[in-house]
């Protein structure tokens, strides 16, 4: 039996967004409903798929990801002898903590000024999120992105707060439908 090996690439969806990938005219319907999902598609439809401006803006702002190397040189998203990503740039939640921990000032400029606005979006919720602050690291991101991390972080606390208090308030209360009679 005759079997077709079809070279697929693999898009990881780096957003905490639904991103959907459609193309009626070759059949493509392609859902990542959030972070860190993969899913295939042919080369040959990427390739094509890489001529529509709303897929390479996706593919070079990082919303989906691309694993693999050799299909990034294959498709001419870098160059050919490029061992680790150049123009494209996400950082994994151990290169985040890191690079919001212990990483030098000077060094996270460098590193900040090769990620797109959507990798440095990203960095600013994880920072958030983790309750990593840095004075000077926080300004540089809410220059960059416009998200100020010391409100959000002041934010999730202030949310955490009223639902402590919302569930002892709860917790206080008569159970429903027990009837007490006025004395």
């Amino acid at each position: 039996m005759l079997q077709s090996t079809t070279r697929m690439v693999r898009l990881r969806n780096t957003t905490d967004k639904t991103v959907v990938v459609i193309d009626p005219i070759n059949n493509i319907r392609r859902e990542f409903p959030r972070k860190n999902v993969v899913q295939e598609i042919p080369f040959d439809m990427v390739a094509q798929l890489l001529f529509q401006t709303g897929f390479r803006n996706m593919i070079e702002s990082g919303m989906l990801f691309i694993d693999s190397m050799e299909d990034k040189i294959d498709l001419g998203l870098e160059e050919p002898d490029t061992t680790t990503p150049t123009n494209i740039v996400v950082f994994s939640d151990e290169e985040k903590v890191k690079l919001l921990t212990a990483a030098s000032v000077p060094d996270f400029i460098e590193r900040l000024s090769h990620v797109t606005y959507e990798e440095a979006a990203e960095l600013a919720k994880f920072a958030a999120k983790n309750d990593i602050y840095n004075p000077e690291k926080s300004d540089i991101l809410k220059e960059i992105t416009g998200l100020d991390v010391v409100a959000m972080i002041a934010k999730k606390k202030a949310f955490e707060e009223a639902d402590k208090r919302a569930a002892s308030m709860k917790e206080d209360r008569e159970p429903e439908g027990v009837f007490k009679p006025r004395r």
